[in-house]
């Protein structure tokens, strides 16, 4: 096979989201999957091998640090309480990617939120299957790391 092989988390594993891991793991790839639905994450894992788990908690302590977790749940208050229960999990160099097309302001508030906790944000906007645009959100250095430096 050759080339990069990737561990992912999925959150969300509808129409895109289980397309999506579908893809990645006969590409090689390695998904860690989680849907608040039992049934669906256990017939996707049956189906493709992915790893199949019952929580957020159990996500993020599946995976390998720095982590990779792709949300894939629809925009608004399921995308908001996914990512502010990532925030508490997750841990600085995690990057968590927003697949739910949120409104930009809530974007911005977003990544500046988990930013404070050195995570990570990419938002990816998909139309017809493709990604439209990516927008990377890093935390600022505090001004405590700029000046101890100098030695």
């Amino acid at each position: 096979m050759g080339g990069v092989v990737m561990e992912l988390g999925f959150v969300g594993l509808g129409r895109m989201g289980g397309n999506m891991v579908r893809r990645l793991q006969a590409g090689g790839h390695h998904c860690h999957i989680f849907s608040q639905s039992a049934e669906t994450r256990e017939m996707l894992a049956a189906e493709t091998g992915a790893v199949a788990v019952a929580d957020l908690a159990a996500l993020v302590a599946s995976l390998v640090a720095p982590r990779t977790i792709w949300v894939m749940v629809p925009e608004g208050a399921a995308t908001e309480a996914v990512l502010s229960e990532l925030r508490g999990l997750c841990a600085p160099g995690d990057v968590v990617i927003d697949g739910g097309n949120s409104h930009f302001k809530q974007t911005v508030a977003r990544g500046m939120a988990l930013a404070e906790d050195g995570i990570h944000l990419v938002v990816e906007k998909l139309d017809k299957n493709r990604i439209e645009s990516v927008h990377l959100y890093l935390p600022e250095p505090k001004p405590e790391d700029e000046e101890g430096d100098e030695d």
